[in-house]
Formats: C-alpha cells, structure tokens, sequence
C-alpha cells in the first residue's frame, strides 16, 4: 500500500444516508474518479484498538480520550502512547498524505500529537458542518480543541455563515478558516426521473427531502401545506429523510388536516429514489430552522427542480428570491403557503428561475469541484 491516499475519517459508520456521510462520500467518489490519491474513508469507533474493514471502508478508534472528566484523562495517559503508535502505524501503512477528520470533536486529538511530535508530517485537515460548532463544555476541553485546532493545517467551514460562527466559538482567526461549499453529483442528480420509483409517486406532488427532527420544521410544512390543499385538490406532499422522533407526530398531524391520504412519508431513501423524487416534483420546499449548506437544496437545484426555502442564513448562500427561487419567513406557514403557490401558479417564472440555479449549481457546486479545493488546500504550507 504504498500509493499515497487521502483518508477520510466520521464519528459513525460511513453507511448512514444523506448528511455529513454524504458529504465524505461525495467527495471520496470524487477522488477515486480523479484517480490520485487514494480514498480512504474510516469510521472513528470506539474500541476498534486495530484497523476492522467495513462495507465503505475500515474502522479505527482514533480517540485517546473517552471524556475530558479528570478519572478518564488519568485513564487515558498511560494507554496513551500505545494509541498513537498505533494511529502512526495506520497512517504509514496506508500512506496517508492527508487525514481529514469530518464532524471532529476531539477525536484529532492523537493525529494532532503526531504532528507536533514530527512523526505524522501529513496535512491535518478538520471539516465542520454546523451543529459540531458549539462552545467548550469546561476549561479542559477548551484547552484541548485549542491545541488539535493549532497543530492542523486547515479549518475547513461549508458555508461562510458557518465559518463566521466557527471564529466566535473557538476563537480563531478568519484566515485560520477554508470555506468549501458543499456539492452535488450532477450525474445522479440530472432531473430524469427512475422509472421504477416514479411510477409509485402521485401526479402532482411537492417534496421535501429532510430528516424527521425538529430543526426541519416539517410542521410548518404541514401547516402550510393544509392551506394550500383546498385551493389544489390533486397536490400531494411527500418527505423523504432519516428518521426521527417527529415521524410519528408528522402522521398524526397529516391525519388531524384530514390529508393522511395526500401526505406520504419516506424514510432511509437511497440516493437513486432522492434523485427520483426530486426529478418529478413541482417544487422542493425545505422549511429548515438552521442550515449551514444543505445537500437537498443543491440536489433539488440539480435536477431543475423549483425551490422555496426558508429565509435562513445558509439558505441565503444558495437561493436568492425571485432570481433562482422563492424564500419565506421563517416560522410563518401563510408566506410558505403564499411561496409555493406563486410557483404552481407561474410555472414559466418557476422554470426560469429553476434553470438560473441548475446551471449555477451543475457549473460550480460539484464534488469534484469541492474536492479540488480540498487537494489545494492540500498543496498549501501550513
């Protein structure tokens, strides 16, 4: 294994749908079309003392601690040295040019101690994503995310909503900070539909492809929904995402509007179907709380498919009202509601502005896109 590769690391098994995970693997999938270097994507697990192959790649416990309390820390330190000879023997075997921890927490910790020991002499790149951007718990903690986030080379942000939130919760300097838009695979996302899945769709339906927690704000969704269904009596509304503990609640408020029947609830969905919902849909609404660059909105964007997001920082990176697409106040269903309609109700004004986007996104919010800016940052002195 003496090519050199580039190594992917998540805090979870990689075969998780959509999220941060889709993220490594677009970018991985990226990468091994370039051809060089090698991708590697590794799950940070817990207890895997030694690297374990899995179905997208191998599992690795890179953590030398399992909590920043002081009875875990004392714990840690004289296992420590055998942590990082083994972490150091991963990296040689598999010639690892960068190590790019995605979602990172303090599991760079050891990666970070090689480095400044001189024995890693790689990049250390980290990825963040939005919600891995919080304070410090306590002073410990503080002190060792300072220390991994000196020793790397780049701090990467999605968005640069989220990078200016990264400098005021860890402190660091603008210019520590890389954005790298998140991006999209234009060959799956093309806008035609997959036969098998589309023919299981209503006629006439809006998606919204989001996980089913709170921060989707898919009750909004409902709400608005519910004051457009009399106005379209053929409209149907379909969610595709992960599950979550607001599945259950999205069905019964589905029935209590008496639109059990129009609302279809999709869990898990793999790429294909996303690609094949989004295809036939008259619009994806997407009526986040919070985003930092979400993946469904370039997907949709991707296919051609018209959008209506909520006006949230984030949202406003991507879609511009009027220009490439619609926005409504957050929190109010009536102007979601009054947004959508504009677009089923204009559909050659929908159209136009849903191609400004496709071919914006198509042009320049690809994997392969952002996977060269990562192997610039690559190139880059620390």
């Amino acid at each position: 294994m003496n090519s050199p590769s580039y190594m992917f690391v998540l805090p979870w098994d990689p075969k998780h749908v959509g999220g941060v995970s889709g993220v490594v693997k677009g970018l991985a999938d990226a990468l091994r079309k370039r051809g060089s270097p090698r991708p590697l994507i590794v799950a940070n697990t817990w207890g895997a003392t030694r690297p374990q192959p899995i179905a997208d790649g191998l599992a690795f416990d890179f953590s030398l601690l399992s909590s920043v309390s002081p009875a875990a820390i004392l714990k840690a330190l004289p296992l420590a040295p055998v942590r990082l000879w083994r972490t150091l023997h991963l990296l040689r075997s598999w010639n690892v040019q960068v190590i790019n921890f995605h979602y990172p927490g303090l599991a760079p910790l050891g990666a970070a101690v090689l480095k400044r020991l001189g024995a890693y002499r790689g990049k250390l790149v980290l990825s963040y994503h939005g919600t891995d951007v919080v304070p410090a718990r306590n002073a410990v903690e503080r002190v060792l995310r300072d220390f991994i986030h000196r020793s790397a080379d780049h701090l990467v942000a999605c968005s640069y909503h989220l990078a200016a939130r990264m400098q005021a919760a860890f402190d660091v300097a603008p210019q520590r900070i890389r954005v790298i838009h998140n991006g999209v695979d234009p060959s799956l996302f093309d806008g035609r539909a997959g036969a098998g899945f589309a023919a299981e769709l209503p006629a006439s339906y809006l998606v919204s492809i989001s996980s089913f927690i709170p921060r989707k704000n898919l009750s909004l969704l409902l709400r608005a929904f519910a004051l457009l269904a009399p106005r379209f009596p053929d409209l149907h509304l379909c969610i595709a995402g992960g599950d979550g503990p607001e599945r259950e609640r999205i069905a019964r408020q589905a029935n209590e509007y008496g639109l059990a029947a129009r609302v279809h609830l999709f869990v898990d969905v793999e790429p294909q179907r996303v690609a094949a919902l989004l295809a036939g849909a008259r619009a994806c609404v997407q009526t986040s709380l919070t985003e930092s660059f979400p993946l469904a909105v370039l997907e949709a964007g991707a296919c051609g498919t018209p959008l209506v997001v909520s006006a949230i920082p984030g949202h406003d990176e991507l879609v511009h009202d009027g220009i490439d697409g619609r926005t409504f106040a957050l929190g109010d269903p009536a102007d979601c509601a009054a947004a959508i309609e504009s677009v089923l109700n204009n559909p050659a004004e929908a159209a136009r502005m849903a191609c400004v986007q496709k071919q914006r996104i198509r042009s320049t919010l690809t994997w392969s896109a952002a996977m060269s800016q990562y192997l610039r940052l690559a190139g880059e002195a620390a």
